[in-house]
């Protein structure tokens, strides 16, 4: 640690040192996201506890000066996540769908808010005897209660590539769930004020301050979305077009800033115009910034740990706090569940929706900031301390929950690409383990009547004891027939080609279609291992195509069926 304030590291002062955190930090998150996905655990929580351990609950390498500093990832971050959850916001979505959203919107909101509330009351009343105290602090802590992060639940969404009716449900739920707490926060906070005696503000101002972010947020990203379709006139290559996406997106994002409007919901209403103007065009534009963003990510979430302390911690906070955890997840499962229940949601939305909502994060840090500023010192303390403390909780657990919920109904692997697919796959999975093989002693006709029973190019000759010894493809068949004359007395052993390459079934399938491309054939043979000639399968790369293609097709009609 000495050393490392030594040469300076955490310095803000030069541009170099921040550099060097910021390549520190995303190496460091990638390392941690890897060791957590192999325990089974979502790689946010890798991104969240590297973040813990070098930030200001740990070794202090990032401090909060230096946090505050690169604040601007953190808003590209939420800007980003913003726009790609638009993406996912169709209008046919919310005309099938829409009262389903709101009604668990508002279900899983009011849930938080109506058991945290008046649990925490209790609780305070009993330990001050303050009952004005007691009702101010817990109606604002109930409303902040009712946020949700969007950032954590939509990153193990994309990690394991959902899709279904849960998915999309939660989608639009995280990215609806600030205006609800908002507007739960404007309204505690005014209560509070007549518990506590202040009445700076009045009640027509918070809901005109609401109508604003709320409103502001919508014009400023619908009308981002039309001059970006205006754009795409001009824009056809994709050099130009992921630049200029993200830079309307910046854009988007600096002028919410200034005009103190929510980022989140400003970008996401970017992203549903988007959507909604140019279906066809912009689903490449999404996927452009959605490979652009994940070093952002990493970064967002580091610095999400880091920012994070323990601090102030007396037994009253930590009795609130857990009376808060346990208020929260209930009134978030049940209210969930009712609004789903109510709206008529499929049976997965009902069971499993509520699960994926304990995350909590910027919305709710700064809305605690926010009553800090408003409320005395006694107060501010609290909120701000008993929501960061929970905050740690529910994002180091929130995401395993999530993981749990979309794995049981089912959705998991729904959206893959052919590329992940592939990933996915090894040479075993996909070879055709009983193929048609010809002997080394067979003789023209058995050829031809192998290969006039199958529809391969080429075909595996093997020996007396089922070692491989080479190939056989329908251009040497051809040859023989029309140039030799010799076909009578010519044995398999005579035109086949010899082996060039081989693999074998743990090898992973992206490696041996690579393989393939490098010797420019459209197959290789599978033996059992390295050390073997034993012929265990037949990899066709027209075969492996269509196999893909066939998976690909199921798994999109599975999520379709689900939504």
């Amino acid at each position: 640690m000495n050393i490392l304030c030594g040469i300076n590291l955490i310095s803000p002062e030069t541009n170099l040192n921040l550099m060097l955190l910021v390549g520190i930090c995303i190496l460091a998150g990638t390392v941690g996201a890897r060791i957590f996905q192999r325990l089974k655990i979502p790689q946010v929580v890798g991104y969240i506890v590297i973040g813990l351990i070098i930030g200001e609950a740990g070794l202090k390498v990032i401090s909060a000066k230096t946090i505050e500093v690169l604040r601007p990832f953190t808003y590209f971050a939420l800007g980003i996540i913003g726009f790609i959850i638009g993406g996912e916001l169709k209008t046919d979505l919310f005309r099938r769908f829409g009262k389903q959203f709101f009604a668990m919107v508002i279900g899983e909101g009011l849930g938080a808010f109506l058991i945290v509330t008046p649990l925490t009351a209790l609780f305070m009343w009993l330990a001050t005897h303050n009952f004005a105290l007691s009702i101010a602090i817990s109606i604002v802590i109930g409303a902040i209660s009712s946020a949700t992060d969007p950032a954590s639940t939509i990153q193990v969404l994309w990690e394991y590539k959902t899709r279904g009716l849960l998915t999309t449900a939660v989608m639009a739920i995280v990215a609806l769930d600030d205006a609800l707490a908002l507007t739960l926060y404007a309204f505690a906070t005014n209560i509070a004020d007549l518990f506590i005696g202040k009445t700076s503000i009045s009640i027509s101002h918070s809901v005109f301050q609401f109508s604003y972010e709320l409103l502001g947020a919508a014009a400023l990203g619908i009308i981002f979305g039309y001059i970006l379709k205006k754009s795409f006139r001009y824009l056809n290559e994709h050099d130009k077009m992921l630049p200029f996406s993200i830079g309307l997106i910046l854009v988007t994002i600096g002028l919410s800033s200034v005009l103190d409007l929510d980022i989140i919901l400003s970008s996401m209403f970017f992203g549903i115009t988007t959507v909604n103007l140019i279906p066809k065009r912009s689903e490449e534009t999404f996927e452009l910034v959605k490979k652009f963003a994940p070093p952002i990510y990493v970064l967002f979430f580091v610095f999400v740990g880091a920012r994070l302390q323990l601090s102030h911690l007396s037994f009253m906070i930590i009795i609130i706090a857990v009376i808060y955890l346990i208020g929260r997840s209930f009134g978030k499962i049940i209210g969930a569940y009712v609004g789903a229940k109510f709206s008529g949601a499929s049976d997965n939305v009902k069971k499993y929706s509520g699960l994926c909502l304990f995350t909590q994060g910027g919305v709710a840090v700064g809305l605690s900031i926010m009553a800090s500023r408003k409320f005395s010192p006694e107060i501010a303390d609290i909120i701000i301390t008993v929501v960061t403390t929970t905050t740690l909780v529910v994002q180091l657990v929130g995401p395993s929950f999530v993981k749990y919920a979309v794995k049981k109904a089912g959705e998991i692997g729904l959206n893959l690409t052919e590329e992940e697919l592939i990933a996915t796959y090894k040479v075993k999975d996909v070879m055709d383990v009983t193929p048609p093989v010809i002997r080394t002693n067979a003789v023209l006709g058995d050829i031809l009547k192998t290969f006039s029973k199958s529809d391969y190019f080429a075909y595996p000759v093997i020996d007396s004891e089922n070692m491989l010894a080479g190939f056989i493809t329908f251009q040497e068949v051809k040859h023989v027939l029309t140039t030799t004359g010799l076909d009578a007395l010519l044995l398999a052993h005579d035109i086949m080609n010899p082996i060039r390459d081989i693999t074998t079934p743990e090898t992973p399938l992206k490696e041996a279609l690579e393989q393939m491309k490098q010797t420019n054939t459209n197959f290789i043979c599978a033996v059992e291992n390295a050390q073997s000639r034993k012929l265990a399968g037949f990899l066709d790369s027209n075969k492996v195509n269509m196999k893909l293609a066939e998976e690909l097709i199921s798994r999109r009609k599975k999520a379709e069926g689900i939504i």
